[in-house]
């Protein structure tokens, strides 16, 4: 089952979250995440605008 958006976009939030801020999640949800992006790969025009976000701010997710 594909995810909207909405969802696919909360996972990668949260991934940026605890790389960034520390921030930790249960196994569960974690699980829940990977299952959300493994679904839905980056696009190119996301791995674009990433790239446009680390030059800005100097920081992001490699991808």
């Amino acid at each position: 089952m594909i995810r909207c958006d909405s969802s696919i976009n909360n996972a990668r939030v949260a991934f940026y979250m605890s790389e960034k801020y520390g921030i930790s999640y249960s196994k569960s949800q974690l699980k829940l995440f990977n299952q959300w992006d493994y679904q839905v790969p980056i696009s190119a025009q996301e791995r674009e605008h990433n790239k446009r976000v680390i030059q800005v701010q100097g920081f992001g997710l490699e991808q």
